[in-house]
């Protein structure tokens, strides 16, 4: 602690001049990396509230006269208008200008509900199941900090279903502190 103190009082100042400026670089390093953290934790629970909201929709969506006969019929307009409802009611995103989530979207057209049978798609005895299945883009506003503003990126995902990858590719950064990014869940039920 001596020797520090004494590097600090330094009359040359070469050494105090250095560790403030590592000082500020590790303070832009901190800030930036709890920045990514906290907006990936948001981005997370987002897709989380969306992925519960998927399977819940899809059990309220079931008809229950075909169920009875052992066949799964699920109807996509009320899927879809539960799906909307539920997710709505669990996110809200904040008015005030430094919350994270600036602003949230989902559009029913972005929404597709199928049902079908599947025989090899994430099952291990290849026998065929009966299954519904939602699959939703959403998108939100995130404030953007000055390290995060690219100008267009890409995304690539992989479809188990069709077993092939695709890219969703946006440009998200505009003028006024916001950046949009788009967040995609899918979710099954599977009729055993």
């Amino acid at each position: 602690m001596r020797r520090l103190y004494k590097i600090l009082n330094n009359q040359k100042g070469s050494y105090s001049i250095l560790i403030i400026i590592v000082a500020f670089i590790m303070i832009a390093s901190i800030t930036g990396m709890l920045d990514l953290i906290f907006k990936n934790y948001a981005i997370e629970e987002i897709q989380g509230v969306m992925d519960m909201a998927g399977v819940s929709c899809l059990k309220k969506a079931v008809d229950q006269t075909y169920l009875r006969m052992d066949k799964l019929k699920v109807e996509p307009a009320v899927a879809a208008s539960w799906y909307i409802t539920e997710v709505k009611k669990l996110i809200k995103p904040s008015g005030n200008s430094n919350a994270i989530i600036r602003y949230f979207d989902l559009n029913i057209n972005d929404i597709d509900v199928t049902s079908g049978y599947s025989d090899s798609w994430g099952f291990d005895d290849n026998k065929p199941r009966q299954y519904a299945m939602i699959r939703v883009l959403a998108r939100a506003r995130v404030k953007a900090s000055w390290y995060d503003k690219v100008e267009k990126l890409a995304k690539r995902y992989y479809d188990s279903k069709s077993n092939t990858t695709f890219t969703i590719e946006f440009v998200g950064v505009n003028n006024n502190g916001e950046a949009e990014i788009i967040i995609r869940s899918v979710s099954r039920i599977v009729f055993r």
